[in-house]
């Protein structure tokens, strides 16, 4: 069970009650709760505002004492604490992002090293196979082409 929905079960919290009070489609609500739909921060704040529900829980999934190096929320945080919050969480990621980047980019660059190393083995291996081929055919013991009939 997603942290969110134990934390909207916790607070005796419905898909019905999400729909009455904040207007919201049945679907919508239901996949809120049950944690299938990502909820933004100006909804995250609304429900916490309504309902006491963790702004970390709904906007991450976790509590606040699981966040990595964010700083935490508690549920009385002003708008720009909660602006501030997620714009930390963000570059955060793009942390991440840019260490994920380079990561690839080394996969990348050994794949292509790699990949030269093998094409060059493949040409060396052509040149001396042609070069045995040419040798037999010097020495006579190349065995004469076969064709199909009427070739």
């Amino acid at each position: 069970m997603s942290e969110i929905k134990k934390e909207f079960e916790e607070k005796g919290i419905s898909a019905s009650d999400l729909v009455r009070d904040f207007n919201m489609k049945q679907p919508n609500a239901s996949a809120i709760i049950n944690g299938t739909r990502k909820v933004g921060p100006k909804l995250a704040k609304k429900l916490n505002e309504k309902y006491a529900v963790d702004i970390n829980i709904l906007l991450y999934g976790r509590k606040a004492d699981e966040m990595s190096q964010a700083e935490p929320l508690d549920n009385n945080n002003s708008t720009s604490e909660l602006i501030h919050f997620l714009k930390k969480a963000v570059d955060d990621k793009d942390r991440e992002i840019e260490r994920i980047i380079a990561d690839k980019d080394k996969i990348i660059e050994r794949t292509e090293e790699s990949m030269f190393l093998w094409k060059e083995k493949a040409l060396n291996y052509e040149k001396k196979i042609s070069a045995d081929v040419g040798d037999l055919a010097t020495k006579g013991q190349a065995r004469p082409h076969v064709g199909r009939a009427g070739e």
